[in-house]
């Protein structure tokens, strides 16, 4: 039986309850969230399990705020000023059941609106 290697992605480093990206992965030269749209969101999305993980240890946008709110960083919310609504829903959608969109009413909608088209395509 074959086993995965253990990735040497850096944890990220507390700041009392804000999860900051560690120094090697915010000098990236790129945000990972970025778009053309010129309306700007206030985004507020609550990540559990792996995607707490994923999402706090790395820096999406110059704009992000991570708070924990479970001490050992298995339920963390993220903020942004954001305008890439496309963007975003397919980032929410990719995480699946692990991601839970608390704002803007307009992403919680696309959200919506995508998982049933997907539900109608099943069947």
């Amino acid at each position: 039986m074959a086993f995965f290697p253990v990735l040497s992605t850096p944890f990220p480093t507390m700041t009392g309850s804000i999860i900051t990206s560690s120094p090697a992965a915010s000098q990236s030269s790129e945000p990972c969230i970025r778009s053309e749209e010129k309306r700007k969101h206030e985004f507020h999305i609550r990540f559990k399990g792996y995607a707490a993980r994923v999402v706090g240890e790395r820096q999406w946008h110059s704009t992000q705020a991570v708070r924990k709110l479970k001490p050992d960083g298995s339920v963390i919310e993220f903020e942004a000023d954001l305008s890439g609504l496309e963007e975003i829903t397919r980032w929410v959608l990719s995480l699946g059941s692990k991601a839970q969109v608390l704002g803007p009413p307009e992403l919680m909608q696309r959200v919506r609106e995508e998982l049933g088209k997907m539900v109608q395509a099943s069947e």
